[in-house]
């Protein structure tokens, strides 16, 4: 019976071993290798990166908050610390998910939050798994991410949430693809170096001339459509959550698009999520409707109808860094050497990357261009702006 003992512990140890290699390689390769690798992982895992209390301003919504706004430009002439928490069509469901890992992990002294996500014409985006895979999938286990995926997932996709391994494990077959390299040694980039260089930022290299249609002042136009009623119903949720924690220190805003007669009842819904926004007491800034008081140009300040371009960027970070630091007297937070340092060489790489994408839009490239390792590398080889 002895012997027999040795062997069942042999037989046990052996399995448990090769359970754990399993769970391991599963593990490594789900947050390496066998994952979705876009601008949006950089980003999320981008804000993860940042120590514990030490980022002043972060920014909640879309592509067209990431396009529009530049944390290390914003550092050099404000000295406030900012990081965009956004994704890509990142709709209205998740906002307070977003908040509560904002919290979690910062104690930022404003929230800035784009309202696009909250103006779908349906609720057909707020359950869209393509674009909850773009936030949920780099969240850390917590409550929070148990709960979000509860809430908005169906159950019988739920399990490629909680281990993505089981929705990108077929994805081998993509290598070698250079969107793919360039986004993964970018990750491996952003986590050996700690931090993020751009902070979120991804601008569009083009310079998109208005449709006919465009609406060229806004100013005086008040009218109004109802919102989609799930998204009125979780926007109105959000601001709940925010009055009933006392989490006042919040602002919404509705950076500027090309508003022609295709997306006016848009232009609408922001009229009313105005009128919601103010029931609650918080402010709401649609810069949308008043674009002059920005200086944005629809002939030159927008790469295509829905974001703004590297100059626009420039024009709507000076903006937003104006309102955070005269309005609601946002000051920079104390620094270590070390994150000062970090900070130093992001307004650095920054500054590069916003002449090399001038370059590109000048040339009207089209592209996206992201902190990916083509991106990093172009930077590597330019003269220091520091």
């Amino acid at each position: 019976m002895k012997g027999k003992g040795k062997v069942y512990i042999k037989r046990a140890v052996s399995i448990a071993a090769m359970v754990l290699a399993l769970v391991l390689f599963v593990l490594f390769s789900q947050e390496f290798f066998l994952a979705r690798f876009d601008s949006n992982e950089i980003r999320v895992d981008g804000f993860y990166a940042e120590d514990k209390n030490s980022v002043d301003v972060v920014l909640i919504g879309a592509s067209d908050l990431y396009s529009g706004y530049s944390p290390g430009i914003a550092y050099d002439k404000f000295g406030y610390t900012s990081y965009l928490f956004a994704t890509g069509a990142n709709p209205i469901s998740i906002y307070e998910s977003q908040i509560k890992e904002v919290l979690a992990h910062q104690s930022p002294k404003m929230i800035v939050i784009e309202v696009n996500g909250a103006l779908y014409k349906d609720s057909k985006k707020l359950y869209d798994t393509g674009n909850l895979h773009k936030y949920i999938d780099d969240m850390p286990y917590s409550l929070n991410k148990l709960q979000t995926i509860a809430q908005l997932i169906p159950f019988e996709k739920q399990s490629e949430f909680y281990i993505p391994f089981l929705k990108y494990h077929g994805i081998w077959s993509d290598y070698p693809s250079e969107k793919k390299e360039k986004c993964l040694t970018a990750r491996w980039q952003l986590q050996s170096r700690g931090y993020s260089l751009l902070k979120g930022s991804n601008i569009i290299a083009d310079i998109a001339k208005p449709a006919k249609d465009v609406k060229q002042d806004l100013s005086d136009d008040d009218s109004r459509l109802p919102l989609d009623p799930e998204s009125e119903e979780y926007f109105r949720n959000l601001l709940t959550y925010l009055k009933d924690n006392n989490i006042n220190n919040v602002v919404f805003v509705r950076f500027p698009h090309h508003v022609d007669n295709k997306v006016y009842d848009r232009y609408q819904r922001t009229n009313r999520i105005g009128d919601i926004i103010e029931e609650y007491g918080y402010d709401f800034y649609n810069y949308e409707r008043y674009m002059d008081k920005v200086g944005i140009d629809l002939n030159t300040d927008f790469g295509n109808s829905e974001h703004l371009n590297v100059y626009g960027n420039e024009k709507m970070t000076d903006c937003i860094g104006k309102l955070l630091t005269e309005e609601y007297g946002v000051t920079p937070s104390q620094l270590t050497d070390k994150q000062k340092e970090e900070w130093k060489n992001s307004v650095d790489y920054t500054k590069r990357y916003i002449e090399y994408v001038k370059e590109k839009t000048d040339s009207k490239s089209g592209e996206w261009i992201a902190e990916d390792s083509k991106t990093v590398a172009v930077l590597d080889s330019m003269p220091s702006q520091a």
